[in-house]
């Protein structure tokens, strides 16, 4: 596909947001990567708006096909699953118990090495590949739990040589009608009842 005009804030209309979401769908984005990229663009041209940058926003909101359906994974479906891996292949429970525990995005739990967690300040340093930046974010006790019980094997924590082991975990979650991106959400969802809205 061509590369995308350059325009002028005040030129770009709704054919042009159109342009850039079928780029996105031809680079084989995901549906909630192009509906999260145009929500952040409708925030930015009511922003214009207000400051009368432009007259009009042409950002429309974007649905993604499976029509915004959020799965959160009940305790119960949590237990089965992880009975279910624990049987099967303790490293990939293992993996879905840290996903379980810390939100992490699939990249960056298979990013994770052993020195970025602190057992002293409570910390892990995670490894952002989509904003490209390194961050802290608390060490649970649950987490500390599950990564003392796991055998320092390599420098990795999950030491995944390939991608062919997360689609074998992939097609058996599917079997339980899930996604790694729900074991996410679920933690937000968890935590959420639990923490003030800043935090």
């Amino acid at each position: 596909m061509k590369s995308l005009e350059r325009k002028y804030l005040n030129d770009i209309s709704e054919k042009d947001i159109q342009l850039l979401i079928d780029r996105f769908k031809s680079e084989g984005k995901s549906e909630e990567t192009i509906r999260t990229s145009t929500r952040h663009q409708k925030i930015f041209f009511n922003d214009a708006v207000k400051r009368k940058l432009v007259e009009s926003n042409p950002v429309n909101e974007y649905k993604t096909k499976s029509n915004n359906v959020v799965k959160i994974i009940s305790e119960e479906e949590l237990d089965a699953i992880f009975q279910f891996f624990m049987n099967r292949n303790k490293k990939h429970y293992y993996f879905l118990r840290i996903l379980n525990s810390t939100g992490l995005r699939i990249s960056e739990a298979v990013a994770l090495k052993w020195n970025d967690i602190n057992y002293k300040r409570k910390t892990i340093t995670v490894h952002n590949s989509k904003e490209k930046r390194a961050e802290e974010i608390p060490l649970l006790q649950e987490t500390e739990q599950i990564l003392k019980a796991m055998d320092y094997e390599a420098e990795h924590i999950f030491n995944y040589k390939s991608t062919d082991s997360l689609k074998t975990i992939k097609r058996q979650l599917q079997k339980f009608g899930y996604t790694f991106h729900d074991f996410r959400r679920t933690f937000g969802t968890r935590w959420f009842k639990e923490l003030k809205p800043f935090e």
